[in-house]
């Protein structure tokens, strides 16, 4: 009777009449019920973890009672393998105070993982979409999401969260997702708060630490994240953008996302870019790397919506490109830029693309304002950057970039592999520094080094080019200022400072010491550029010699041995200034005739110009009652003629009956003379 007596006291207690205390000085004693309400783990619930059975209505239910409590609560996900046939659904906006958290022992060992025969259209949706009803606090961690029972085609997406408000979503796998092109592995979606456009409602969110991998879209997907944290983030090898970050429309044209930092990210062997963004505002990203996709490194895109969105007011620190088909390509469309923003490096090794589908390393296309720390590109499948106008009228402008580096990029198969190429309306534009010398600058592939289209202006400092095929480093276009500053190398041939810009219809103020085959054979060494329209550009400061001769307008049997035959010249603006030293051994003529001549002058002298200064010193001319002598250039001509003056005397021409034959013949010239070359 006692016995039974006890059995029934037993059976009438319950986990609230059993009291707890906690150790530890200060712990407050509570009952067994309590605590364990503290976690509810989807096992109290009937769930059975062992990869088999379905676990749906299970999972469901612990969720659904973790938000009924109306207060934090974490739901736990012991390891397992938790098999679920259709949505699970974890909306705590239910309840006005309801925050929850799923988490289990690690994304390796706590998986919830779609059967084959999945029904619905996702495997997780958390929040509340359609609406602008905020979910607050509650996050997922520690949990893996498989969908690799899922048929190819089966258009299952993976986790979706809405309207995420101070969220945490950190050490999260998600696998195998969106067969046939049509969901995302993670997707975070924010409706937009408040009529006529205001904030998205997903805000303040952190996503550290997650995996996404073969999902049929984007690996990770986020649309109008404001004021959160990105860190840790892989995107492997799904079908379209390893991640994407999109805007959100807030007002009737206008999208946004905003605010946001993202810390080190990681995409690879994606279909699609490594990275896409569309309209980012303020954002702060330190390193994104990109390997092996068939797309761009990073891309600049509409939304996926289809609205166009520009993005500015953002600092990149490092984008590493590596076997990409590019690097950082801007997409053709209206209101598709970059503004207002810094990019510290670009690297990017190799790449994508064919005789097809050739690929520049980088677009920058209708960008302003923005600085670009260093680009460094060696062997790329093509141009290594194009700078060219978007769609809309908007061209690229006010962009610096500190230094290039472009070695050994190019395309066998296909035309077009310029180092740099300077596009449509581009201008203000500067580089510090270009080192271009690339595979397929030849001109069987049409390309060079640097080359500007029509009217373009840009200031490039410490030149370095050396094409593939001599005479294809520079191509500068009609009307066009480019400023070629500091110390440059072009072609091995060290180049001296350039001087001031000019006006003239094919300004530029470029410059170089070429030789005689890359530019004009029929030209000596000298510092020129040539133009997009053939003709050459003349440094001012030049120093160099030339070999005078002297000889008369009819030379006749005039025979000379030189002893001393010496030429020297500088130009200084728009004057040639030379210094010229003859002396002869053998000078002798009888049937030489007219004006006395030394021809061999570097350059021609200007159509209106008739320029001269005093000799310094002469021998074997003997012009009676005549005792200073000058030299004359001739318009558009590559000589001096002598003339002499006396007192008294009219001015008179040197003939050859005033040199006598069989005597020594000294001059000595110091002179300048105009010059009609478009001069630096």
């Amino acid at each position: 009777m006692a016995l039974t007596k006890v059995k029934n006291i037993v059976a009438e207690i319950t986990s609230d009449d059993i009291g707890y205390t906690p150790a530890g000085t200060g712990a407050v004693a509570s009952d067994v019920q309590a605590k364990l309400q503290e976690i509810i783990s989807v096992k109290d619930f009937g769930a059975a973890g062992d990869g088999v059975t379905d676990d749906t209505a299970e999972i469901q239910a612990a969720i659904t009672a973790a938000i009924a409590f109306n207060a934090p609560v974490a739901v736990y996900f012991p390891a397992g393998i938790y098999v679920i046939s259709n949505t699970i659904t974890c909306n705590p906006t239910t309840q006005a105070d309801s925050k929850v958290v799923l988490y289990g022992d690690g994304p390796s060992v706590s998986t919830i993982k779609a059967a084959g025969g999945f029904v619905a259209s996702k495997l997780l949706h958390m929040g509340a979409s359609g609406t602008t009803t905020r979910m607050q606090g509650s996050g997922i961690t520690k949990l893996g999401f498989n969908g690799n029972n899922l048929p190819a085609s089966g258009g299952v997406a993976g986790v979706y969260i809405y309207n995420a408000y101070r969220c945490t979503f950190t050490d999260i796998a998600v696998d195998s997702f969106g067969g046939g092109g049509t969901g995302d592995g993670l997707a975070s979606y924010g409706n937009v708060a408040g009529a006529g456009g205001a904030d998205p409602c997903n805000q303040g969110n952190a996503f550290h630490n997650i995996y996404a991998r073969n999902n049929g879209q984007a690996g990770m997907y986020f649309r109008g994240e404001k004021s959160s944290m990105f860190d840790l983030l892989v995107g492997d090898d799904n079908a379209a953008q390893g991640i994407f970050w999109d805007s959100e429309s807030i007002t009737a044209g206008s999208t946004e996302t905003t605010e946001c930092v993202i810390g080190a990210a990681l995409a690879k062997n994606n279909t699609g870019a490594g990275f896409a963004f569309s309209g980012l505002s303020k954002y702060s990203v330190a390193n994104l790397e990109a390997y092996i996709n068939d797309g761009p490194g990073v891309h600049f895109v509409a939304t996926r919506s289809g609205t166009t969105a520009p993005s500015g007011a953002c600092s990149f620190g490092s984008i590493v490109s590596r076997n990409n088909l590019g690097a950082v390509i801007t997409a053709t469309g209206a209101n598709i830029w970059l503004s207002s923003s810094d990019i510290g490096s670009i690297v990017h090794v190799g790449g994508a693309g064919g005789a097809t589908t050739p690929a520049e390393a980088i677009i920058i296309a209708g960008w302003y304002a923005v600085n670009i720390g260093s680009i460094n590109s060696v062997l790329n499948i093509g141009t290594v950057l194009r700078m060219i106008d978007q769609t809309g009228s908007q061209y690229s402008s006010y962009i610096t970039i500190g230094s290039i580096m472009a070695y050994s990029n190019g395309n066998s198969a296909a035309a077009l592999n310029h180092g740099v190429s300077l596009e449509g309306n581009t201008n203000l534009i500067t580089i510090n520094k270009l080192h271009s010398t690339n595979t397929y600058t030849t001109a069987a592939k049409s390309s060079y080094e640097l080359v500007t289209a029509v009217g373009v202006t840009a200031v490039v400092g410490n030149l370095y080019v050396y094409a593939a095929d001599a005479g294809r480093e520079l191509s500068i276009g009609n009307q066009s200022l480019i400023d070629i500053t500091g110390i440059s190398n072009i072609r091995g041939i060290k180049a001296e400072r350039k001087t001031t810009g000019l006006t003239a219809a094919s300004d530029i103020t470029a410059y170089g010491s070429y030789s005689n085959e890359f530019w004009d054979n029929s030209v000596a060494v000298r510092k020129y550029v040539r133009m997009g329209d053939s003709s050459l550009r003349l440094l001012s400061g030049e120093k160099s010699t030339f070999t005078p001769t002297v000889t008369f307008v009819t030379p006749g049997d005039l025979a000379v041995t030189y002893a001393n035959r010496i030429g020297r010249y500088e130009i200084r603006g728009s004057k040639c200034f030379v210094e010229i030293l003859i002396s002869t051994s053998v000078f002798t003529h009888t049937t030489a005739s007219g004006n006395l001549r030394i021809t061999g002058l570097p350059f021609a002298a200007g159509a209106t110009s008739n320029d001269g200064s005093a000799l310094v010193s002469f021998g074997g001319i003997t012009k009676a009652n005549y005792t200073q002598y000058c030299a004359l250039t001739s318009n558009s001509q590559t000589y001096f003629n002598i003339y002499a003056s006396g007192s008294g005397q009219a001015f008179a021409a040197v003939n050859a009956v005033d040199t006598p034959t069989g005597g020594t013949f000294l001059i000595k010239i110091a002179c300048d003379y105009e010059v009609d070359l478009p001069l630096a």
